[in-house]
């Protein structure tokens, strides 16, 4: 039998979860099922229900991973190492798929202990106003929220926050806004310019309510995607730390956690400028391209970068492609406001796959327990904590 290519079967797999298989498709993706050892169920049995068949297949992929461990081979790499790697990323898109389906009750690896279970991170954030008045707008009703400098500040039927300027003239002000997000919180936000910005977990964009003069600058911390609403007489530049993106009409991801180590800017469409205010760097970039900010204040240009990686979380997912363990913890961190401790060190384990950020923090480890990880979630004071230990 001829295997597809890894990429191709990555593209089989997303297909499959999403029912839109074609007919031939559908042909390669069974062909390939059917090699695998220790068959047990016929993919094509017309005696089960859908449901069934997937926790089925789910179980042989289980039991394929175990296998490759036992034997202390990987698992198909007589054939090549696509294999082994296109098992676990069905792995995680069957972990996806019976998280987000009917089967949300099937029982969670022993591997994890959940009794503290927590629930995902959803569209939380804090509105400050120039005033110094706060607004939570998870609770807020959507409409008119208040006034403020001529602009009207609304949040729309979707949750996202905007601005709309009612009195050009009592605007001319220039007063600043800050919109936040703790941990585990997420929210969208349309700028008096039009841009719009995706805000995710622990973080901030610091605003003013109506741009004015020769330039629209805006500041972050932590994670935000910008859509920027083009004006060549007033450029849109974003300010993170010490580093300052200029947009040149474009939408861009920055990553600047403080306790990531680098932040990352990735442009998806048009070109920006990446400046660093101590080293003097800068470093023009075309779509596909990334940037890391390092420790020296260097930067470090990437080409044909993973994009989708650095946007998953705009997506709804978590990316962990390529990424360790503790990169990954972090990320979990930030979105189910949890610490993480690891008494035994930390694993050198490097992951591929995705997962929904939707679910439960019990189906996450889950998942990241086929690793041979045991992950356990403890009350810690007020907060809560994950254990890992291998």
């Amino acid at each position: 039998m001829e295997y597809p290519s890894e990429e191709k079967l990555r593209e089989l797999a997303q297909k499959w979860l999403n029912g839109r298989l074609s007919p031939q498709e559908e042909e390669v993706f069974n062909r390939w099922y059917e090699q695998l050892p220790d068959s047990e169920i016929n993919i094509a049995s017309q005696d089960i229900t859908e449901e069934e068949f997937r926790m089925r297949m789910l179980e042989r992929v289980k039991g394929s991973i175990k296998t490759t461990r036992n034997r202390s081979v990987i698992f198909k790499l007589t054939h090549s190492v696509w294999a082994a790697a296109s098992i676990l990323i069905f792995l995680f898109g069957l972990g996806l798929y019976l998280s987000r389906g009917p089967v949300l009750n099937h029982p969670i690896s022993n591997s994890v202990v959940a009794i503290n279970d927590i629930a995902p991170g959803g569209n939380r954030a804090m509105l400050t106003l120039a005033d110094g008045r706060t607004i939570c707008l998870d609770s807020a009703n959507q409409g008119l929220l208040t006034k403020e400098a001529g602009a009207r500040i609304i949040k729309l039927s979707d949750g996202m926050l905007s601005y709309q300027l009612a009195d050009k003239k009592q605007s001319m002000g220039v007063l600043y806004n800050t919109l936040s997000t703790p941990l585990g919180g997420q929210y969208k936000l349309l700028l008096p310019d039009g841009t719009k910005v995706w805000l995710n977990a622990s973080s901030s964009i610091r605003y003013p309510i109506n741009f004015a003069g020769t330039q629209r600058i805006v500041s972050i911390t932590g994670e935000a995607y910008f859509e920027v609403k083009h004006n060549a007489k007033m450029p849109f530049i974003v300010k993170a730390g010490n580093t300052i993106i200029h947009d040149i009409g474009t939408h861009f991801n920055i990553n600047s956690y403080s306790n990531e180590p680098t932040m990352k800017i990735t442009l998806l469409e048009g070109s920006i400028e990446v400046e660093q205010t101590i080293s003097k760097a800068k470093q023009l970039m075309e779509p596909g391209e990334q940037v890391n900010v390092n420790k020296d204040y260097g930067l470090t240009l990437l080409r044909n970068n993973d994009i989708d990686k650095s946007i998953a979380w705009k997506n709804g997912l978590f990316d962990f492609n390529g990424e360790t363990l503790e990169s990954a913890m972090r990320q979990i961190s930030r979105w189910y406001n949890v610490t993480v401790s690891y008494p035994n060190g930390i694993p050198a384990i490097q992951f591929t796959g995705q997962i929904h950020r939707d679910v439960n923090i019990s189906q996450v480890l889950d998942m990241l327990s086929f690793f041979k990880i045991h992950f356990e979630i403890i009350q810690d004071g007020d907060k809560k904590k994950i254990i890992v230990k291998t």
